[in-house]
């Protein structure tokens, strides 16, 4: 249900050529379409006739619109990942901290789904983020668990941004609605240690 989006976003970027009733005519996925054209480039630079604007030209109209929208999208994904990795290497004072972790999360998961039908990488990060109704239910079983492991009511968290409370506590925190989303801006180093481009 959550992820509807990768069939057509996929078939809109990959697919190979066919005829579209819908649209009465021919489609392609617009990396399919640039590379042929980029392959189309490559051959006349090896003879020597290389002329990028009359190959562009004697395109399809949606096969320029296509080679358009692929370079744009090119160009969102390289500038997303050089700010992330601009403000993620940044020296920052503990005042400005929370800005900078945040600033370089959001660049990072933009990134992330900018690249998500390019990069394999990406895309696994993305499908291993889990659904909000799958991770809210996980969230109640951890719970749950907690709750009936007496033993670990007095036990402490020794280290991330939950250190010296009790797992229970852990648990109870992430469950209740809008606790989580608000201790998940107020740490955006912690989120951002799934999404880092370094990682």
């Amino acid at each position: 249900m959550f992820r509807k989006f990768m069939v057509p976003g996929f078939n809109r970027r990959w697919d190979g050529l066919h005829y579209n009733e819908m649209f009465e005519g021919y489609t392609e996925g617009m990396y399919v379409t640039t590379a042929k054209f980029a392959w189309t480039l490559i051959k006349d630079l090896k003879q020597f006739q290389f002329d990028w604007v009359k190959n562009f030209k004697e395109l399809d109209p949606w096969q320029k619109a296509n080679t358009i929208r692929t370079l744009t999208e090119v160009v969102y994904i390289t500038m997303a990942g050089v700010l992330a990795g601009i403000v993620g290497n940044l020296d920052m004072d503990d005042d400005e901290a929370w800005g900078y972790n945040m600033a370089s999360y959001q660049l990072n998961r933009l990134y992330s789904e900018l690249a998500f039908y390019g990069s394999p990488s990406e895309a696994f990060k993305i499908l291993g983020s889990p659904a909000a109704g799958i991770d809210q239910a996980q969230r109640i079983i951890q719970m749950i668990k907690d709750l009936a492991w007496i033993p670990g009511w007095f036990e402490e968290i020794e280290a991330g941004k939950y250190k010296g409370h009790t797992p229970l506590y852990r648990s109870i925190t992430k469950t209740i609605p809008l606790v989580k989303t608000i201790g998940d801006i107020t740490t955006p180093e912690e989120k951002n240690k799934y999404w880092d481009l370094s990682n």
